[in-house]
């Protein structure tokens, strides 16, 4: 009879205090693991550590004993024989599995519960039963909550709670399974806002600076009903357009906190830019005040009013797009939807393009990208959108 394969661990505590084994051993016993006792029933160790034996997927054990924070892995006791290539390959394709298999559950979520306003709502009572419907406010702790149900039903244990870190790998594969309008409702409302941050200094005495400068023209940027001026091609013109951006951004960033949702929209609806915190609305005014964190860069995609290709298709009395399986149907005769789709699509290509840590804000005639990744590795997504009308800016955009 062929021996039975297993996999022996060394493994020590998670925090680098005292590891209690009777713990951990009740513990990994539901995963298909047991710490090895000796014939008086106490608990192997070799060189200061524990012996766990697994007989199951050492990389699933591995994924659950150290991203849950149950035990540092230290080794493997024959480490000559076991510690190759090919075992490693194998870890790392079971914790992809494990996360593969949470983003097709999740994404079944997603799609039952953006079916229609009705799910939404059914959706939003389940959660937040006592508060009155809403498509913007709340979204991102109730899309939060249904990843963690996903994830604590087809991930490594049921008690095992969702970490930032099993978040963003989730997001990552859960691409492969949504069309790009439902991705980017799921990632704008789950994805890393702390990656960017505005400062406004002192917004009190910028807005009194512009509103001096346009006094002697009996209005300013900051008299109420201002507006922009459209196709301006005149210097002043442009000069106003620029201060009332600021203007509008100033007013904005002093009230951004942390907690910030995005409006959702169910299937077939034009979906919106629209936030709890008026994000979305921080125009070019508001660049020069971007600060992201260390390590990381602020690029924007931008294009002119007006000159967004048209994607959609007339389909009976809607439009569809390619990559989206269902009907749109649009009050505006197509141009917000055919707008907001074509956004939602350029931030949906530097996701996937550039992988985890990468931050997208989709808005009306531009996309912010806030990534770790490279120059040559934004442009070679870019130079893949083959869209001659769209310009790349570094920093901040230009005039």
């Amino acid at each position: 009879m062929e021996a039975p394969k297993f996999t022996d661990f060394l493994v020590a505590s998670a925090s680098g205090g005292e590891l209690d084994p009777g713990a951990l051993d009740r513990t990994v016993n539901s995963f298909g693991a047991a710490l090895v006792q000796g014939a008086a029933g106490e608990y192997a160790r070799e060189g200061g550590c524990y012996v766990m034996r697994v007989f199951g997927d050492p990389g699933f054990v591995r994924f659950a004993c150290e991203h849950q924070g149950y035990c540092k892995i230290v080794g493997e006791t024959d480490s000559d024989a076991r510690q190759t290539a090919e075992v490693l390959d194998t870890i790392t394709e079971s914790v992809g599995f494990v996360y593969a298999k949470v983003a097709e559950a999740y994404a079944k979520r997603i799609n039952d519960i953006f079916e229609t306003e009705e799910t939404l709502k059914a959706c939003f009572a389940k959660c937040l039963g006592a508060l009155k419907f809403d498509r913007t406010d709340h979204w991102s702790g109730i899309l939060y909550r249904e990843m963690g149900e996903a994830w604590r039903g087809h991930g490594p244990d049921a008690r095992a709670g969702l970490t930032t870190y099993d978040r963003f790998e989730i997001l990552d594969a859960l691409a492969d399974h949504l069309d790009f309008n439902l991705y980017s409702q799921v990632a704008l409302n789950l994805q890393d806002w702390s990656l960017v941050t505005y400062k406004g200094g002192d917004s009190e005495k910028q807005l009194s600076q512009i509103a001096r400068k346009w006094e002697k023209y009996g209005s300013t940027p900051l008299s109420p009903g201002a507006t922009m001026v459209k196709e301006a091609f005149r210097p002043q013109d442009i000069d106003w357009n620029k201060d009332l951006s600021t203007v509008k951004s100033l007013k904005t960033i002093t009230g951004i906190t942390p907690d910030i949702s995005f409006r959702v929209t169910p299937k077939g609806s034009t979906p919106a830019f629209a936030d709890s915190q008026n994000f979305s609305t921080i125009g070019i005014g508001g660049d020069q005040y971007v600060n992201v964190a260390r390590g990381h860069t602020a690029w924007y995609v931008a294009w002119k009013p007006g000159t967004a290709p048209w994607i959609l298709a007339a389909a009976g009395d809607g439009f569809t797009t390619p990559g989206i399986p269902y009907v749109f149907h649009s009050k505006s005769g197509g141009t917000i939807l055919n707008e907001v789709l074509f956004a939602r699509g350029i931030a949906f290509a530097f996701w996937t393009g550039l992988g985890k840590g990468t931050l997208c804000m989709p808005r009306m005639n531009s996309v912010m990208v806030v990534t770790p990744q490279g120059e040559d590795a934004v442009r070679e997504v870019f130079g893949s959108l083959g869209q001659p009308m769209l310009e790349l800016f570094r920093d901040k955009r230009g005039y």
